[in-house]
C-alpha cells in the first residue's frame, strides 16, 4: 500500500512538474480558432493542422469553420482528449471515447506531429524514453489517468470518405479526418 501510494504520489508530482516545463506550438491561427470559439488552448493533438480540412484552408474564416467541424465530429462521437506535456518536444496524448480510452500517442508539442502513433510504438519506438518496459500510466492535466501498454490502439490522419468500423472511428473536418485505430481486446 504504502508503495502504491509513494508511485502515485511520484505519478502526480512528475505530470505536474512536466506540464508546466513546456509550451505548446503551432499554427496561430489554430490558437486563435480554439481562444475565439471554446476560449481555451488547444490539446497537442489539435494543434496537427491535418486536423482541418487535411490541413488547406484559404483563410481565416474558413480555418474556424473546420476546428467547428472538428469539435463537432469529436462532440458527436463522445471523444474526449487528455494530455500529459513529457518534456520539452513530447506530450502523450489519451483519446477516450464514452468514458474508456481507447488509443495513445506521443505528439510533438510543436504543431502536434505523430512521433508515435499508439501503445506498442510508444514503448518500444520513438518515445521510449517516456515509458520504459511493458507499460505506463501519467495523469493527465485534466486529472485523467493515460495508460500507456502495447495493446492501446493508436492515431493517424486521413481522407474523411474513410469507412468507419469496430475498430476504426473517424473524427472528420472538411476533406480530412483523425482516424483511431482501436485494439481488439
Amino acid at each position: 500500500m504504502i508503495k502504491k501510494l509513494f508511485f502515485a504520489t511520484l505519478l502526480l508530482t512528475l505530470a505536474s512538474n512536466f506540464s508546466v516545463s513546456a509550451q505548446l506550438k503551432g499554427d496561430p491561427w489554430i490558437f486563435n480558432a480554439y481562444k475565439e470559439l471554446y476560449n481555451r488552448q488547444p490539446e497537442p493533438l489539435e494543434l496537427n493542422i491535418q486536423n482541418y480540412n487535411g490541413g488547406s484552408w484559404n483563410n481565416y474564416p474558413e480555418l474556424k469553420k473546420y476546428v467547428v467541424d472538428f469539435q463537432t465530429s469529436k462532440q458527436q462521437g463522445n471523444y474526449k482528449f487528455s494530455s500529459v506535456i513529457v518534456n520539452n518536444t513530447t506530450a502523450v496524448q489519451a483519446i477516450y471515447q464514452n468514458n474508456q480510452q481507447i488509443a495513445v500517442a506521443a505528439l510533438s508539442v510543436i504543431g502536434g506531429k505523430i512521433i508515435a502513433s499508439d501503445g506498442a510504438s510508444i514503448i518500444s519506438g520513438g518515445a521510449g524514453n517516456i515509458i520504459s518496459g511493458g507499460a505506463g500510466n501519467l495523469i493527465g492535466q485534466d486529472g485523467a489517468g493515460i495508460a500507456i501498454t502495447k495493446s492501446m490502439g493508436g492515431i493517424s490522419f486521413g481522407s474523411s470518405n474513410t469507412l468507419m468500423s469496430e475498430s476504426i472511428k473517424v473524427l472528420k473536418s472538411g476533406k480530412g479526418a483523425l482516424i483511431i485505430m482501436r485494439r481488439n481486446k
